[in-house]
């Protein structure tokens, strides 16, 4: 099934970005807790009232998306830094400049396919296109439950 990932918010491109790393983790068989706190901090972005404190409490991070190399111990995993980095661009890219939806689109594709997420399975697609991206494309914060309603329950 093909979805136009540009009718996402990007709080709701950000949160599936973050499960596709999450995927890539159970695949993989990572249990790296650096790699789940920047999961983690992907995952607070659709609850975030200040999107720029979000965004900068994201750089104290030791795996944080940002181009920078990996621990040690995760940097011979292929594809885990550009999946790391393209799920955190999928948010990056529009912090400071004008929404554009087709860039926003295109970091997620990029992380869809890195971690082989299989979005009509794990995302309840219709939930997350409920989300108002609005003018600036981030749309309003959303309460807890409502994020974790994104998930499809096996």
């Amino acid at each position: 099934m093909i979805y136009e990932l540009e009718r996402l918010s990007v709080r709701t491109a950000t949160w599936i970005a973050a499960q596709c790393v999450r995927h890539f983790c159970s695949k993989s068989g990572i249990d790296d807790p650096r790699l789940f706190e920047y999961i983690d901090f992907l995952e607070e972005l659709p609850l975030a009232g200040d999107v720029p404190a979000w965004d900068q409490s994201g750089s104290a991070l030791e795996v944080s998306g940002l181009g920078d190399p990996l621990p040690a111990v995760l940097q011979d995993i292929p594809n885990l830094l550009e999946l790391v980095d393209a799920s955190r661009e999928v948010s990056a890219y529009q912090i400071f400049g004008r929404f554009q939806p087709a860039k926003m689109a295109e970091f997620l594709r990029s992380a869809l396919a890195l971690s082989d997420f299989e979005i009509a399975v794990s995302v309840n697609m219709e939930d997350v296109l409920r989300h108002d991206p609005g003018r600036d494309g981030w749309g309003q914060p959303v309460e807890v439950a409502i994020r974790d309603s994104w998930a499809r329950l096996a």
